[in-house]
């Protein structure tokens, strides 16, 4: 057997797993033997497997019965080409950090790992970085940061580049740089048929305009090149970190409000808010970490604010950019998102203001409930963007994404002991998100997918851009291979091949 056949065919025959009615030997001979030699392919359950992308969280777990960790995307097109003809339902993993109900309807599948696109290439002449599927945000950002740039990124530094993406991609430079959609300018992909193709501004635009905002939709994205700036400030941001405790409540939240407006909040800045419940004490808190990329006189009004509603403890440094998130919440914010294996779902909504009395609210219930319950960890952050660089791309440049005018997007990252308890999280966090969705500001639910739980629905997910995007997935994709987590619905309805 070639090398990359990880099991032999004897230990294929014993395991005897049959997979839509074809067998082991079948597939690693019609499958395996045409793809290149660095390609692995291993038929599950297998100890092997450890050594692919596991998912973050085991919330709504798809289910794979093969799994392929394919070389080039010569590959990845033969897999989709060879799984379509089989009736083979199918999955691409990246960073594996997305999360939605819709993923357990994919079962008996197969995962394909992109963990070997691991390519990162600076373009100093054109102010262009190619990366690969398997990067993840921190790949790229010290490579950018000594070569004295920078680019719009997400706000954890595990997750996956292109993935974040792909969902519009927000993230601290936002309020500078705009969306990470913003910055892309070109993306290498497997289409649902197989097809590779290259979509951008001049080829394929309908697939360019679709993919930045619902990417997930239209196929398996192996590189993405992303126009990077000069660096603000040579590069150095202010982070500053507070902690609170519940008497605080209103304090925060009125500074919120009053940096509602975008007049008022400065494109420089950046915010997260987070409600926790300490998980020794049960008692709740609220921590903010504040990034500005500029120089600490011109912070120091901001930061003045927040010192003033007397914090239990708190700190700022100047800091490279490319370490902004690792270092966030005295290193603590981000760094759940890094660990693999938990059992979280998350809830999330949109905000165009910071309602005190909803928000004050929103915190007591939050502490009442989560405070009594020691196997729950989770918590809900707040992150503030100033909005009016994303507003202010020409339509024609926009993409899918519909909701630019979100001015603080709500994350509600719930992490528990696992399903015996979803029914409560459940019903406490559906109950609370309507609360939230009254006191948004806005007259309907804006929902970012890379934060959404999956039952919001598609108007929700998409709004506007909802029509046109049916009509290319009708184009694209009319068999529903792609987008379990958040599925577009082609014009003629036809039953999505991951459908229950």
């Amino acid at each position: 057997m070639r090398s990359y056949i990880k099991l032999s065919l004897a230990v294929l025959s014993a395991l005897a797993v049959v997979v839509n009615g074809t067998d082991n030997n079948a597939i690693a001979d019609s499958l395996g033997l045409h793809l290149s030699l660095r390609t692995e392919i291993l038929f599950l359950p297998d100890p092997n497997y450890e050594n692919f992308t596991q998912r973050h969280s085991s919330f709504a777990n798809p289910s794979y019965n093969i799994a392929i960790k394919p070389a080039t995307t010569q590959d990845v097109s033969k897999i989709v080409k060879y799984a379509n003809e089989h009736n083979f339902t199918y999955m691409a993993t990246g960073g594996g950090h997305g999360i939605s109900r819709g993923f357990s309807h994919v079962q008996g599948a197969i995962d394909i790992d992109l963990g070997k696109f691991n390519k990162t290439q600076l373009y100093l002449d054109d102010n262009l970085v190619t990366v690969g599927a398997a990067n993840v945000l921190a790949d790229f950002a010290e490579t950018l940061y000594k070569a004295g740039k920078e680019i719009p990124t997400g706000n954890s530094p595990c997750v996956s580049a292109i993935g974040a993406t792909i969902g519009a991609g927000v993230g601290p430079m936002q309020g500078l740089r705009g969306l990470m959609i913003d910055s892309l300018r070109s993306v290498l992909m497997v289409t649902p048929n197989g097809d590779i193709v290259t979509a951008s501004k001049t080829e394929n635009p309908d697939l360019f305009w679709a993919i930045r905002g619902a990417g997930a939709n239209f196929g398996i994205i192996t590189e993405a090149t992303y126009e990077v700036y000069d660096a603000t400030n040579n590069g150095q941001h202010i982070n500053a970190d507070f902690v609170y405790g519940p008497e605080s409540a209103h304090g925060v939240f009125a500074v919120m409000s009053h940096w509602d407006s975008d007049d008022v909040y400065p494109k420089e800045m950046s915010m997260s808010v987070t409600l926790g419940v300490n998980s020794t004490t049960r008692l709740p808190f609220i921590s903010v970490s504040v990034y500005y990329f500029g120089p600490y006189e011109a912070a120091k009004p901001y930061l003045q604010a927040l010192v003033d509603i007397e914090p239990v403890r708190w700190h700022n440094a100047s800091l490279g950019w490319d370490g902004m998130t690792q270092a966030a919440g005295f290193g603590q914010t981000f760094a759940k998102a890094c660990v693999r294996g938990r059992y979280t779902s998350h809830y999330t909504a949109g905000l165009n203001q910071t309602d005190v009395h909803t928000w004050k609210t929103v915190f007591r219930q939050f502490a009442s409930w989560s405070g009594p319950r020691p196997w729950f960890q989770g918590s809900i952050i707040l992150q503030r963007y100033n909005a009016k660089v994303t507003q202010q791309v020409p339509e024609a440049d926009c993409g899918a994404y519909p909701w630019r005018d979100i001015g603080t997007l709500v994350l509600m990252a719930n992490t528990y002991d696992g399903p015996a308890h979803d029914a409560e999280v459940d019903g406490f966090y559906r109950t609370l998100r309507e609360s939230i969705y009254k006191g948004s500001g806005f007259s309907s639910p804006h929902v970012y997918i890379n934060f959404g739980n999956g039952d919001e629905g598609t108007e929700a997910w998409y709004g506007p851009s909802l029509p046109r995007l049916r009509k290319l997935k009708q184009k694209w994709d009319p068999r529903g291979r792609f987008g379990p987590g958040f599925p577009i619905p082609p014009e003629s309805g036809v039953h999505f091949c991951f459908d229950t």
